[in-house]
Formats: C-alpha cells, sequence, structure tokens
C-alpha cells in the first residue's frame, strides 16, 4: 500500500492520489502543475524521464525539453520520499554547461512553487538562490539543487555528490570523460528504503535511480556521441528497458500548442536562411548528422578538438605565438574576434579565442586597441595578420597609440618605417608577409582568400593543426573554450556559392565565392591566424642565415617603403 509522502493534514492530496501520480507522471502533471495534459509528444518524453534508468532527448527547439525536465524533477521530489525517513528522500541535482542554463530548469518549479497552491505545500521552505548554488527542500526529506557549471571540473568537486536523479542539460558540450568518470558514477544514492516503504504499490523502474542527458542533436563522429551518447541511441533501439532515447522536432507540436511552446514559423524559415542544412538539422529538427557539406567537412574538423591541447590565457616564456584577427567594421552588426595560434613542431595549436559581439571601430577603436595589447603582452605575439576589410584598415591606423597603462612598443606594420613592434600584416596582397608566404605576382584578393582556405584545408585534412579542449577549474578558461567551440561551428559553416543550377559561383579570375549563412568573424580570425603561422616558418623557421639577414634589414628603420 502506498504511504502518504508527509503527515502534513493541511494538505489536499489523498492517498489514491499520492499513488496514481506516483505510477503516472503525467497525471501528476495535468492535476498539479498544469490545467491539462500535455501534448502526447511530450506525454511520451516524460513516462520515459520517469521509467528509464538512463534517458537521452536531443529533441529540437521549442519543443519543450526544459519544461518536462522540471515537470519530472517536481514531481520526483515531491511524490517520492517520507518525513519521518531521511534516507528516503531524493537528492536531484540539476547540471549544465553554464549555471544559467541549469537555472532555467530551476525557475519552472519555482514558479509553480508561486502559482500552484497545492504544490507549494509539498515545499519545506522557500527556494533558496545562493550565489552559486539554487536550492529546493520538500517535507518528505527530498531536495532539488542547481550545481555550478564547474563543479565538475574541480578535483574534489563531486566528491561528496550522491544523487538519486541528474539532469544534465547541453550535454553534447560536455567532455565524455567528465559524464563517464565524474556525473554518472554519483547517481549511486540507495533507493531501497523508499522501495520498502512503499511496496508493491510503484514499479520499481520509477523507483530506480535515474540519470537524463538533454541537448541538440550533434555530429555522430564527435566525442560525446561516439563515447557516450551513441551507446544510449543503440541500446533504446534494441529495444533495451534500461535506455530511452527521443528527438522531436516542432511538426511534431498539436496547433492548439504551437503558441505555447513559442512555435514561429518565420522564426523557423529565419533559421533555415542564416544556418547551413547540416546545422538547421541538428538544432530545428533534432536529428544528428554523420556528415556536412560545406568545404571543410565536419567531419574532420571536430575531431581536431582534443584535450591534448590545453587552453592558455598567457603564453609560455619561449613560446611561438601568432594572432589572427577580424576587427569589427563600421556597422553594428559584426563581431570582433581574436584567435591566438601557438606553432609546435610541424603542428599549429589554437589556444585562445576571444569573441565580442556587434561592435564598430568608429563608436571605440580604444576597446579593441586594448583588448588587442593585452593578448600581444600576455603571449609575446610574433606576428599579427589583420583582415584589412571592414574596420581592420581604421583600426591599423590607432595601432600606434599604445594605451597609456601599457609599457609597450606601438604595433605597426611590418613595412612601416616608424619605431615600434613591426610585427602587423594585413590580409592584402600589397603586405610583405603576404607576398613573402604567396610570391609577389598572386593576382588579386579572390586568388588570396582561395589560396588561403586551400592551405587551410589542406592542413586540416593532413591534421597539421588542432583546437584545445582541456581547461582548467577557471570561469574565464571555460569561456575561452566556448569561444573556441564557436570557432569550429563557423569553420564547419563555411561553404562556397552556388548559382541556381547547382553550379559553383566564380569570379571573373575563375575563383571560388566563399560565404556563410552564419557569422564568420571568428572563423576568419582563425584563418588569418593561421596564415600568420605560415608566414612565420617561411620567414623565420625556414630562412637560411642571409634571408634571417636580410629579413631584419627589411623590416628595420631603413626600409623607406611605405603602404
Amino acid at each position: 500500500m502506498a504511504v502518504a509522502i508527509y503527515k502534513d493534514k493541511r494538505s489536499a492530496w489523498s492517498r489514491q492520489m499520492i499513488t496514481d501520480f506516483q505510477n503516472d507522471i503525467c497525471i501528476f502533471v495535468s492535476v498539479v502543475l498544469e490545467d491539462k495534459m500535455p501534448p502526447p509528444f511530450q506525454r511520451l518524453r516524460l513516462r520515459e524521464m520517469a521509467e528509464k534508468r538512463f534517458f537521452l532527448d536531443l529533441s529540437g527547439v521549442n519543443v519543450g525539453k526544459t519544461r518536462n525536465a522540471a515537470h519530472y524533477v517536481a514531481w520526483r521530489a515531491s511524490c517520492f520520499g517520507n518525513a519521518d525517513d531521511i534516507d528516503a528522500g531524493q537528492e536531484i541535482a540539476i547540471l549544465s554547461h553554464t549555471f544559467r542554463g541549469a537555472k532555467l530548469v530551476f525557475d519552472y518549479v519555482e514558479g509553480w512553487y508561486y502559482t500552484r497552491p497545492e504544490f507549494r505545500k509539498q515545499f519545506k521552505k522557500k527556494p533558496i538562490h545562493a550565489p552559486d548554488i539554487w536550492t529546493a527542500e520538500f517535507k518528505n526529506n527530498s531536495s532539488i539543487r542547481v550545481l555550478p557549471s564547474n563543479i565538475v571540473r574541480l578535483s574534489e568537486g563531486l566528491a561528496g555528490e550522491r544523487w538519486n536523479v541528474v539532469i544534465v542539460d547541453e550535454i553534447t558540450k560536455f567532455p565524455p570523460n567528465i559524464i563517464s568518470s565524474k556525473i554518472d558514477t554519483r547517481v549511486n544514492r540507495p533507493h531501497e528504503k523508499l522501495s520498502l516503504l512503499l511496496g508493491n504499490s510503484v514499479p520499481e523502474k520509477i523507483l530506480q535511480n535515474h540519470t537524463i542527458y538533454l541537448g541538440n542533436a550533434c555530429w555522430t563522429f564527435s566525442p560525446i556521441y561516439r563515447e557516450i551518447l551513441g551507446n544510449i541511441v543503440e541500446k533504446a533501439k534494441d529495444k533495451d528497458s534500461d535506455y530511452g532515447f527521443q528527438s522531436w522536432n516542432y511538426t511534431a507540436i498539436p496547433k492548439d500548442w504551437e503558441k505555447a511552446l513559442g512555435v514561429d514559423e518565420k522564426l523557423t524559415k529565419k533559421h533555415h536562411s542564416e544556418m547551413s542544412q547540416a546545422v538547421f538539422d541538428m538544432l530545428v529538427m533534432g536529428i544528428c548528422q554523420n556528415s556536412s557539406e560545406g568545404y571543410y567537412p565536419a567531419e574532420l574538423v571536430i575531431p581536431l578538438q582534443t584535450n591534448d591541447v590545453k587552453v592558455e590565457l598567457i603564453g609560455d616564456e619561449d613560446g611561438i605565438y601568432i594572432l589572427g584577427t577580424d576587427p569589427a567594421g563600421t556597422e553594428n552588426k559584426s563581431d570582433f574576434s581574436m584567435c591566438v595560434w601557438k606553432i609546435v613542431g610541424e603542428m599549429a595549436h589554437l589556444v585562445y579565442g576571444y569573441r565580442q559581439r556587434r561592435v564598430e571601430i568608429s563608436g571605440n577603436p580604444n576597446a579593441m586597441l586594448e583588448l588587442i595589447y593585452d593578448v600581444v603582452q600576455k603571449f609575446r605575439i610574433k606576428l599579427i595578420v589583420m583582415d584589412w576589410g571592414g574596420g581592420g584598415g581604421q583600426l591599423a591606423g590607432h595601432l600606434f597609440q599604445v594605451p597609456k597603462e601599457l609599457n609597450m612598443y606601438p604595433i605597426v606594420k611590418m613595412e612601416d618605417v616608424r619605431d615600434g613592434q613591426h610585427i602587423l600584416c594585413m590580409f592584402q596582397i600589397p603586405s610583405r608577409g603576404i607576398k613573402k608566404l604567396f610570391g609577389e605576382s598572386i593576382g588579386g584578393d579572390d586568388i588570396l582568400i582561395n589560396r588561403s582556405h586551400t592551405l587551410f584545408q589542406s592542413a586540416i585534412e593532413n591534421k597539421k593543426i588542432a583546437f584545445a579542449g582541456s581547461v582548467g577549474e577557471g570561469r574565464k578558461e571555460q569561456e575561452i573554450i566556448e569561444n573556441i567551440v564557436n570557432v569550429i561551428n563557423e569553420i564547419i559553416a563555411i561553404d562556397r556559392k552556388k548559382d541556381t543550377d547547382g553550379n559553383f559561383s566564380l569570379t571573373g579570375k575563375g575563383q571560388f565565392k566563399f560565404f556563410s549563412k552564419g557569422r564568420k568573424d571568428s572563423a576568419m580570425s582563425a584563418l588569418y591566424g593561421f596564415i600568420g603561422t605560415l608566414i612565420y616558418r617561411k620567414l623565420y623557421m625556414e630562412a637560411t642565415e642571409e634571408e634571417e639577414s636580410n629579413y631584419y634589414t627589411r623590416f628595420g628603420e631603413s626600409d623607406e617603403e611605405t603602404d
């Protein structure tokens, strides 16, 4: 026979209601949290959340994943436990790639606390907001906690944690070793006491501990899919009773639910126009992809991010670092981005990425100057390759102005006659570094960009580059990893334009026209920086002693030529 969850006589829940709630999460949701049953596809999702030991949902946007996760934790916390036995209470943890992401689930629970009186009666006290952890405690000794995102990276962060349930949102952004070695091992809190109290009134598949992964569909060759998610998908397809997998998109939403779930046909079309087909299929349609159609195949690019390469905040004293940057333009719509490459033997490692959204140079050039000088100082940058277009030409004129608080020589072009650090190479044909790498008669800007893309693609195919995948415990390092992931995604989105017949569009000189449906500022910064590594090798690492001597003569004060 089912037991009462707690002995508070003010509760309006009868024993039969409690039993019904425990056995069917959808009844609980429709009676306690909402005023109607969820749509059919969400009922399927909720019941698998409630019954599968491991459940994975990689649905597209606007299909209620986060709200359903909140339904689940509210149900689990309020319907299972015992006021007289702390061991019967449920410990529920919510984790996400960011603390803000995890709080979204909790926001729903807290909203129901204020708007659903019968649900509020189950709480021991008002939900608590601490700086790095949010908590809801229930009268039946259960609790819901939003944990800080960096807890999984701290050496002792999860050592004392034991959960009955964990919700991991944005699962595809977690390194697979974190999932297998730190998170999964914490879902080990005994549930036998609860089983004993409830007897046979609730199936064991509901009472067992649960791990729930939520996220966007991803590339099937990504490490997280190969090592973690793919296994769940295959076992679910093989009807393993412990595993569940679902993926829905906006086409599954009944008409009468579209407004409530925020379905917007215009927004969907906008997404489609701004994304590659593969990215649209993943983010909107919830379909994992095994290949991409862009110039840089995702199946080659994504595996180049590795934990063997670490994010760097300050360069090694003897390291060789090259900066690529695509400055913001003169209109308030472009990103300012920087990428720092480290030359390591025959390899080039992307170890630092920075991105600032929607800035424009004419409004505040000093802000970009300070950021560039800061990176130059921290990494002892040997060479900067900067896009000439947009705001690059204007910013180059400002770089001679050193921020007052920095005791540094001004940054000037390699061919400049002024004193300073002659480390600036503009990505244009007149630049001496470009001529050194591509030859004096390269032909035109369209040829320059085509040959640059070819060199970058060749390095990717031959695995001559790597992207940092390992981070420490700091928030800044995590931000850099997110920026590097953005670089990778932007690179994958680059493609060659085609005409209405499906043929490649060419310039007057027979060159491809490159484009991206989305933003490409970070990808281009990475490209410029990579070209910078080749220029540096050509100038310094492959030069004879005579060429080196000529280099210092050419780029010294005796050089009279200017742009």
